[in-house]
């Protein structure tokens, strides 16, 4: 089989589980991911580092490696010494959207996966554990397929350990209290605002800063109703905004609902704590009014957004749609 040290961030040691065991070790490591992942959804959508996955990202991971090793090995039973493509791990974790992904189905599919690899490990003969194949982690080395076993059990024991190493760590925040104000846009703003837009739009030329009194009424029209657009001020910049928008649903007895679009912090002051303290005030503002619940929709193409939210509580529950309306032009 061949062997590695000791892994000296996890302790796993390769050989050392007899290959009667390697299938229930592995189904033992899923049913311990499953339980991590029925608690505490914003720790662990949460992002410790932006050099470092979340540990959902891991649990991910770990599903899409039990996959692709049932394949390898299969793949080593029946050609000679084959050699695989590298998984590109970090572009599976954009590619698939891992950061999106609901929590309680990677439990179930780590699990599925899981059982799958573990049944064609219960039924290797000798012959079969000990097929040969060129595997490329740590460096391109001759193998075989009771070392892709170890080798598979080793990514679950180590990412399990990672996850109850970030679920323990502190959250560093910047105190913010006192140095950002959140209040309601005036029309003094109304050209930041824009700008802001501008910066934070996927689209270009979405926005028209030169004409600004559309943009203008349509602030006056907001501050008649309940919702409001606020903004985050530092010393004297506008550095964020966001529209808190107010309705009254039929449904849930009639209750109120809060819904937050256009969110937009200066690329700047991005990564400051700034969003969240702006959208802290969002959620606290609707939750005065009465509101029973707030919504918010957000472009696939925003990955680093989508863990802002999720980080705050929010759940991706539901799949968004949107249908672009011709202008009549008639007024």
């Amino acid at each position: 089989m061949g062997s590695l040290t000791p892994c000296a961030e996890c302790g796993f040691t390769y050989g050392a589980t007899p290959r009667p065991e390697l299938a229930g070790r592995l189904r033992a490591a899923a049913e311990s991911f499953g339980a991590r992942l029925s608690t505490d959804a914003a720790t662990l959508r949460l992002h410790r580092s932006p050099e470092e996955w979340s540990p959902l990202e891991y649990a991910c991971h770990v599903r899409d490696v039990l996959l692709m090793r049932r394949d390898r090995v299969y793949v080593a039973l029946v050609e000679d010494e084959p050699s695989f493509k590298p998984m590109y791990r970090n572009e599976r974790v954009v590619f698939d959207r891992y950061d999106s992904q609901t929590l309680a189905t990677v439990g179930n599919e780590i699990a599925m996966a899981a059982e799958l690899l573990g049944r064609a490990f219960e039924g290797f003969d000798d012959l079969q554990w000990t097929r040969p194949l060129v595997y490329g982690f740590p460096d391109p080395a001759r193998r075989d397929v009771e070392w892709v076993a170890h080798h598979t059990l080793h990514e679950a024991v180590h990412h399990l350990a990672d996850i109850d190493r970030l679920r323990a760590a502190p959250v560093s925040r910047p105190d913010l209290s006192g140095v950002v104000v959140i209040r309601p846009a005036r029309h003094e703003d109304v050209a930041r605002i824009v700008e802001l837009f501008e910066l934070g739009s996927l689209v270009a030329g979405k926005e028209d800063p030169a004409d600004l009194a559309p943009y203008t009424a349509a602030l006056a029209e907001i501050g008649q109703g309940p919702g409001e657009v606020l903004v985050a001020q530092l010393v004297e910049d506008v550095v964020g905004a966001c529209q808190l928008i107010v309705f009254r649903h039929l449904q849930s007895r009639g209750g109120l609902c809060a819904e937050v679009e256009s969110v937009h912090v200066h690329p700047d002051q991005r990564g400051s704590g700034i969003g969240r303290v702006l959208m802290e005030a969002a959620i606290e503002r609707a939750r005065r009014l009465g509101c029973y619940r707030v919504q918010l929709t957000s472009h696939q193409a925003r990955p680093d957004a989508h863990r802002f939210y999720a980080a705050l509580g929010f759940t991706p529950s539901h799949q968004g749609f949107k249908l672009v309306l011709e202008r009549s032009g008639t007024g």
